[in-house]
Formats: structure tokens, sequence, C-alpha cells
């Protein structure tokens, strides 16, 4: 799964690149970001950012995940990343977070919107997508494109900051016409 740069109005996708390290870091270790997540770590580890991207790279290229860097259209610096990680062929989870300085502000949907449609055009028919209970915001981003709940997957219970939480499961049939970009 390869693409370069998309201009999608008032968001841009592009490749993670090395030097993404630092904003990654400085998002992610804003509490209020990664508590909505169920796998970005709070504190944030020094070298994580580093290492998430080295990661990324390996997984990306054996078409594994997909992994795009979220900014405003006209600026290259990083607000967020959206992604979608293949669970087998035709279907895949997408996940996304974006940092504070762009909650709402349509960012988080629009990268959600253009995920979805490079989705389609990877032949994905079927896309996964988990909230954490208490985000009716990313759930609402979910809404929009058409996800629904995900009756056959009940809610997984995950602990964050010793905390047992609910996470919800949603689901989006690109054949029935769900929307993206």
């Amino acid at each position: 799964m390869r693409t370069t740069v998309a201009d999608l109005g008032i968001v841009a996708l592009r490749p993670l690149r090395a030097d993404d390290s630092a904003a990654i870091a400085a998002q992610v270790s804003d509490f209020e970001v990664a508590r909505w997540t169920a796998r970005i770590p709070h504190p944030y580890p020094p070298g994580a950012a580093d290492a998430f991207l080295l990661d990324a790279a390996a997984t990306d290229a054996a078409g594994a995940t997909l992994h795009r860097a979220v900014t405003r259209a006209g600026d290259d610096s990083l607000v967020g990343i959206v992604s979608l990680v293949m669970i087998r062929p035709g279907v895949a989870e997408l996940g996304y977070w974006v940092g504070r300085v762009a909650w709402g502000q349509g960012i988080a949907g629009a990268a959600a919107a253009a995920m979805i449609g490079i989705a389609r055009d990877q032949g994905i028919y079927r896309l996964l997508g988990k909230v954490m209970d208490g985000n009716p915001r990313s759930m609402a981003v979910l809404a929009r494109q058409g996800f629904v709940t995900d009756h056959e997957a009940p809610p997984e219970e995950v602990v964050r900051d010793g905390q047992r939480t609910l996470l919800h499961s949603f689901v989006l049939d690109l054949t029935a016409g769900g929307q993206g970009a």
C-alpha cells in the first residue's frame, strides 16, 4: 500500500518521516491526547517516537499497515497520524489521533475520510474502528463516515492508567456505500 502526499481540502496526508519524531512525542505526551488511545502510553517514554517510526516503516513496507502523517493543507507540520492495520485480506482497522492543537477543526474527520478513500482504492471492503468509552468526539468522527456499532464485537475491557474502561467497536461496510473521501 503506497501513497504519496494527498491534499484533501483542510488536511493533507503524507508518509511519516524521521523528523516527525519530535512532533509526535510532544503531542502524545499530552495526557488529554494519550488517554483516548488504547496503545499510546502515558507518560510517553523517551525514544518511543523514534521506535514507533521505525516500526511503522517496517510494517508499512511489509504491507501490514499504512501510516500517514496528518497535516493541515499547506503546512507540512504533523498534527496527527492516521493508519490502517490489515486484519485479513479486504479488512482493516482504521486508527487515528490528532494533537490538541487540531481539536475541533474537522481535522480528524477529514483525515479519516481521506484514509477511508485510500482503503477503498486498495480494495478494502470492511473497516473496523475502536473508540474508548467516554470519547463522544471520536465516536462522532466515525459516525459521520458511516460507521455503525459492530454488534458482532462486544466492547473490550482495557486498563488505562490503572482504570478499567471499555473500547467500543464500530464497522464500516465499504461495499454498501460507506462515505469516506
